[in-house]
């Protein structure tokens, strides 16, 4: 019984401490680099103000299921190119109007930084 009594109080503060410890990725993340790319370049025209997609663009969601930061950077690079060796991005274009452009010339350092904040904020 006495257990019992201890194990609710006990399972509230590892549930308070494990939220706190984890923090908030996209709050975490509007505060990165890329962060500053992703608007500086206009990618929620296309992609929606919360990566929720558009008739222009699909959602950006759950990108780190599909991606490593270095495949996302190639992709960024040249999406016309990196599609051509994936099957599910080839799918995926035909239901929107336009490819989309390439960045590669944004430089390395800033689509790393925009890889960074794209695999934290849309986790």
């Amino acid at each position: 019984m006495k257990y019992r009594i201890l194990a609710a109080p006990l399972l509230t503060a590892f549930t308070v401490v494990f939220f706190f410890a984890c923090g908030n990725s996209k709050e975490e993340a509007s505060k990165m680099p890329g962060k500053a790319v992703f608007d500086n370049y206009n990618c929620a025209q296309c992609h929606g103000a919360q990566g929720e997609g558009s008739k222009l663009a699909p959602a950006i969601d759950k990108l780190g299921e599909h991606f490593t930061k270095a495949q996302l950077i190639e992709y960024l690079k040249n999406p016309m190119e990196y599609a051509k060796q994936d099957p599910r991005l080839n799918e995926q274009k035909k239901g929107y109007p336009s490819m989309m452009p390439n960045y590669e010339f944004i430089g390395e350092e800033k689509l790393s930084d925009l890889a960074d904040y794209l695999l934290k904020a849309y986790e």
